[in-house]
């Protein structure tokens, strides 16, 4: 009971890591890679994963707080409800185009964001930049 409950409040809370098949990406080209999630010592509901791919955006806005801005290129979701097991390790394979007219810029890294949407606890979050060929 105590290992369900800390992980409510994000304590040995489930881990979460995406890896691409490739440290590039070429713009136009497909993006492979795997979500793997691996449960703490209790069991875990989830109900939605979110992969954004994002380019960022240097603010010249003198007015606003923010200095970076988000560019979302692309959203992958997996809307399937599913429970980890404790200690139980699961992976999702995801494949994305990124087509160059939603590039803003020319960045020469993009950034990826999973996000696990959790039913009973603290929402987790991976973050991962790769470079970008043209």
């Amino acid at each position: 009971m105590l290992p369900k409950w800390l992980s409510q409040f994000g304590i040995n809370d489930l881990k979460i890591n995406t890896v691409v098949d490739n440290n590039s990406f070429y713009v136009n080209g497909k993006l492979h890679g795997s979500i793997l999630i691996e449960g703490d010592n209790s069991s875990e509901e989830i109900y939605n994963i979110k992969l954004e791919v994002i380019e960022k955006i240097e603010n010249n806005d003198p007015t606003s707080d923010f200095k970076v801005l988000d560019n979302i290129l692309y959203t992958y979701e997996i809307k399937d409800k599913f429970t980890v097991q404790a200690n139980e390790k699961i992976s999702r394979k995801f494949s994305v185009a990124l087509p160059l007219e939603n590039i803003k810029g020319k960045p020469d890294q993009i950034t990826i964001r999973t996000h696990i949407y959790l039913a009973n606890a603290v929402d987790n979050y991976d973050e991962d930049q790769i470079d970008v060929i043209y």
